[in-house]
């Protein structure tokens, strides 16, 4: 696949696809890319590539009312699913990143959720989900839908990024550390190459201070230091860390 993947890149009408975006031609581009994106043969990593280029030509165009009529009535004339289910997925798109109707947007995402277990887009679905009820200050309910994320996809990589975020929200809008706490050791066991392991675990440490665990919290802060001695964090743990000999004394 990962060959495949990557000779697609030199596809000729993807490759001009990409010069009418240069060029600002964003119509001309979309039209190529609309007819790439309905070839049956194509893997999901490149309809996955060729629509984030149509979401960036619909950034380019500006235009995002009259695209999203355009989508609506595509969506409403097609009859095969696969068709349906991708243009919903770019009116999701248009509505969430470019017109920040992020109402309409939820309730598109549930309606491909209900319609399209099986779709392309359902792990990201659910991740889109999240976000949006998190934007929208749904914070319980965003931390369900990512838990949902986590128990039933188990093997999409965005996995550790719901964790993380729901560690996050336990920690900066719930204020429940403990929780917070919970969800971090998670990532911190379970994900040890995880681009967010730095913040993680400097994070837990302000947990751990939170709730006066000070044993804790200097552990993962002189963890941090050892592992990232030049960490972007490392001043905030050399600062916290003389705070609390401070209080020892």
């Amino acid at each position: 696949p990962e060959t495949k993947d990557f000779g697609f890149i030199f596809n000729p009408e993807f490759v001009k696809a990409l010069i009418h975006m240069t060029a600002g031609e964003y119509q001309k581009a979309l039209i190529i890319l609309d007819s790439l994106k309905e070839i049956p043969t194509i893997s999901i990593t490149e309809k996955i590539r060729i629509i984030s280029k149509i979401s960036a030509c619909y950034k380019g165009l500006g235009n995002f009312e009259n695209t999203l009529r355009n989508l609506t009535e595509k969506y409403n004339k097609a009859e095969d699913s696969i068709k349906k289910s991708n243009y919903l997925w770019e009116m999701i798109t248009v509505k969430a990143n470019c017109l920040e109707d992020y109402s309409g947007a939820e309730k598109d995402i549930i309606k491909y959720i209900q319609n399209y277990p099986n779709g392309t887009w359902i792990e990201s679905a659910y991740t889109k989900l999240g976000e949006i009820q998190y934007i929208t200050g749904k914070y319980i309910k965003a931390i369900g839908t990512f838990q949902y994320h986590i128990n039933y996809f188990k093997n999409d990589p965005n996995v550790e990024n719901s964790i993380y975020t729901i560690a996050n929200i336990m920690r900066s809008d719930i204020k429940d550390f403990k929780m917070a706490i919970k969800w971090y050791s998670r990532l911190l066991k379970e994900y040890k190459s995880s681009s967010y392991f730095a913040n993680a675990l400097f994070e837990r440490a302000e947990c751990y201070e939170k709730i006066n665990m000070y044993s804790e919290s200097r552990n993962d802060y002189k963890k941090y230091l050892e592992l990232y001695p030049e960490g972007h964090l490392k001043n905030l743990c050399l600062s916290r860390l003389s705070k609390m000999e401070i209080m020892d004394k």
